[in-house]
């Protein structure tokens, strides 16, 4: 038997992003993600995905992964012009340990907050002037920090 080819025509167009999106890779969420895209009415954008969303920024396990973050930021700013970076952590996160590290989910949403201010600042001190936007995914939806 053959191999089967899956054709989909690209737009061939160099594009503006958006938004630089560091996002978790848990698929639970993945849903609620692209609807906050299409309410942010977020067309072209640069995701960022790996485990534990802006966890590599705020309280890495070592500085090469702040680093090479910020690198893909940066990227992202150069290749695509990108002006607005998002930040999203999301509810029972393994790269976190997990809602049953918090013991409850306030306690939860505010280690989170704590972590995305964090984030932040990295993200401010080395791009000035960008937008940058915080937000934590739970079970109910989303909500700016």
């Amino acid at each position: 038997m053959g191999s089967k080819t899956l054709k989909v025509k690209t737009e061939k167009d160099h594009y503006t992003a958006g938004a630089c999106v560091v996002w978790c890779y848990d698929n639970r969420f993945w849903n609620l993600f692209n609807e906050f895209l299409k309410a942010q009415e977020i067309k072209n954008f640069d995701p960022i995905v790996i485990a534990g969303g802006s966890k590599s920024l705020a309280s890495p396990d070592n500085e090469s992964e702040r680093e090479f973050l910020l690198k893909q930021i940066e990227l992202s700013i150069k290749l695509h012009h990108t002006d607005r970076v998002i930040l999203m952590n999301h509810s029972d996160c393994g790269g976190y340990g997990g809602l049953k590290k918090f013991g409850d989910e306030e306690k939860e949403f505010t280690a989170h907050k704590g972590e995305l201010e964090a984030a932040r600042k990295v993200v401010e001190s080395r791009f000035p002037g960008i937008r940058i936007d915080t937000v934590f995914a739970d079970f109910e939806g989303i909500q700016f920090i």
